[in-house]
């Protein structure tokens, strides 16, 4: 194995032999860019070689552009912190590591990384999606330091395997409404902190992760949409602020004892996933169930402040506080009570809604209007309606229950409209069935 230098203090190609100073490097060699000067290498030809070190220590800035050729290394090889390796298009693979020290700067604006070596980055690493895709492709790419990633008009695939450790002391600011797609077999583990700072927050458009995403470091929304499709397991925080929204939307989630769910923002549970919710969930903001599943298990205390209904499942054993809530479609169900401390708007014109085997306890204003699709109770549903508690239908809403479903009201029932005949059904309410009637006049009758 012989080791090649670059000797021009200029820019120049890779191929020229006369910037090497024993020729250009071969399969068996191991080039070196590191002569002092501010200058760059264009990797001009595919290249096969044993290692690469880029960049020195000291002075200037020595930069190596991939720009749509192979790169191929089968040894172990560093980019200093003088270092600038720059992927615009072409292919690093190889079964060797590629290790970037602190101070080096990896651009990562397109092309792929692949084979059986990983990239180690200790020093930053920039991403920007409006050029050309990006793929990693089997590869490890390890994530020591600052990453920040720009642009949202091309993304980032994994496939075969491909997989993104963002260490402890790894950090990654999204500064765009950019994607990481992954196949089933693409894994993204957050060991350190992964921030949304920039993104759009009309609902147009998010950052999308459908790889099997696993947190057990921090992440943080601050601005936009983060989306995870993939599912995963995660024992982190997870911290959304007013600006932000988290969404389990794809997968199956677990959110294990140690994990957190916190701060102002709305998390969206939606799209068929389901997310096993087995640590803490304070959330000042707003919860949203839209067609995906929330199993609430963990023993402690849940709360949010809103909390929206459409469709899908509030479910599990644990009791759920929250200030205000509309629910308009879907079911709540597991052994699990939900305390509704100040409004509960209910709409039967969009979804059947469910109430199986599960509590719900109203102390504030409810309002239900709607008289399409109805409220069902099964499996020893319960109502309770507390003392402090005013239900005001405002509409020939009904609420069906089997013989195991029980309506206790212990405030005020209150049916404000309806058409000239109506039923109310409920089970073990003072009055076992609540017929109401308005007559020309005005007047309402019960009987």
């Amino acid at each position: 194995m012989a080791g090649r230098s670059w000797k021009n203090a200029a820019n120049g190609n890779w191929s020229a032999s006369t910037n090497w100073d024993t020729g250009v490097p071969v399969t068996t060699d191991t080039a070196s860019i590191t002569l002092n000067g501010l200058y760059t290498v264009d990797l001009d030809v595919d290249t096969t070689i044993v290692g690469l070190a880029l960049g020195n220590t000291t002075a200037g800035s020595q930069t190596l552009i991939l720009n749509g050729y192979t790169l191929t290394l089968n040894g172990a090889s560093t980019v200093n912190s003088k270092g600038i390796l720059n992927f615009n298009g072409g292919t690093l693979t190889g079964t060797g590591s590629l290790t970037a020290n602190a101070g080096s700067t990896l651009i990562w604006s397109g092309g792929t990384q692949s084979g059986s070596g990983k990239t180690i980055v200790t020093g930053n690493l920039q991403i920007n999606d409006d050029n050309y895709y990006k793929n990693l492709d089997g590869r490890t790419l390890e994530t020591r330091g600052n990453t920040t990633w720009t642009g949202n008009t091309l993304h980032l695939y994994g496939s075969n395997g491909a997989t993104w450790n963002n260490t402890a002391s790894g950090s990654i600011d999204l500064q765009s409404d950019a994607d990481f797609y992954g196949d089933s077999s693409t894994t993204f583990n957050n060991a350190g902190t992964l921030t949304k700072s920039v993104g759009s927050t009309d609902g147009t458009d998010s950052s999308v992760i459908s790889a099997l995403f696993n947190n057990s470091g921090t992440v943080e929304v601050q601005q936009g949409v983060l989306s995870l499709q993939g599912g995963g397991s995660s024992t982190g925080n997870f911290s959304i602020q007013s600006g932000g929204s988290l969404e389990f939307s794809g997968g199956t989630h677990t959110l294990g004892n140690s994990s957190s769910i916190d701060g102002a923002g709305k998390v969206r549970f939606s799209n068929g996933s389901t997310t096993e919710v087995g640590g803490a969930y304070n959330l000042t903001g707003t919860t949203e169930i839209t067609g995906g599943i929330a199993n609430f298990g963990s023993s402690k205390a849940i709360s949010t402040t809103n909390f929206a209904l459409s469709y899908g499942d509030l479910s599990g054993s644990d009791t759920v506080t929250t200030t205000n809530m509309v629910w308009s479609g879907g079911t709540q169900s597991g052994s699990g009570k939900t305390i509704v401390t100040a409004s509960l708007q209910i709409n039967d014109d969009n979804y059947y809604k469910n109430l199986d085997g599960r509590t719900l306890e109203t102390r504030g204003n409810t309002t239900w209007t709607g008289n399409t699709l109805y409220l069902y109770g099964s499996n020893g549903a319960t109502w309770n309606n507390a003392a402090s508690g005013s239900i005001n239908l405002q509409s020939d809403a009904d609420f069906y229950g089997d013989s195991s479903t029980t309506f206790n009201n212990a405030g005020t029932l209150t049916k404000s409209l309806g058409v000239r005949w109506h039923r109310f059904v409920c089970n073990l309410c003072p009055l076992q069935q609540l017929w109401h009637r308005q007559n020309p006049a005005g007047s309402t009758h019960f009987y």
